[in-house]
């Protein structure tokens, strides 16, 4: 049941930050929770903490929403720099750099995204991209 409430808060909060926030105030929303929902998925993954990649998460985010491909393309060489540089400099193993280097792309890249859908078509093409995605993943489950 606390999953369900926590679940119907957390919607009622990005809906009415969708709706209402400016856009700068939404980008830093988006960017502080990309860094928490990154700080879990390190925790849950046992990947090492690393506070540069948590800031590549924010700055995934931030950078994504601009809406230039060129950025995140600049973004993805400098996450694989990342990786060789923990690994070969200062010996992490291929499975946590990895995870690490997850941590961006599944959570930063997306949720930059959707910030450049909502700069581009405003919040009811976020919406119904948020709507179609809690649909399809819903129906997976129940096929």
């Amino acid at each position: 049941m606390t999953r369900v409430i926590s679940g119907v808060v957390m919607g009622a909060v990005a809906l009415a930050a969708i709706l209402w926030l400016p856009e700068i105030a939404l980008r830093i929303l988006t960017a502080v929770v990309s860094v928490m929902a990154a700080y879990e998925y390190l925790r849950v993954a046992r990947a090492p903490m690393s506070w540069p990649v948590l800031a590549l998460v924010a700055a995934g985010c931030w950078l994504v929403a601009e809406w230039r491909a060129d950025l995140a393309l600049r973004f993805v060489m400098l996450i694989t720099a990342w990786v060789a540089v923990t690994v070969l400099w200062r010996g992490t193993a291929i499975q946590d750099a990895a995870a690490q280097a997850v941590a961006p792309l599944y959570i930063g890249l997306p949720l930059g995204t959707l910030l450049a859908i909502h700069g581009q078509g405003g919040a009811p093409l976020t919406l119904m991209v948020i709507g179609t995605v809690v649909v399809r993943d819903s129906a997976q489950y129940y096929t």
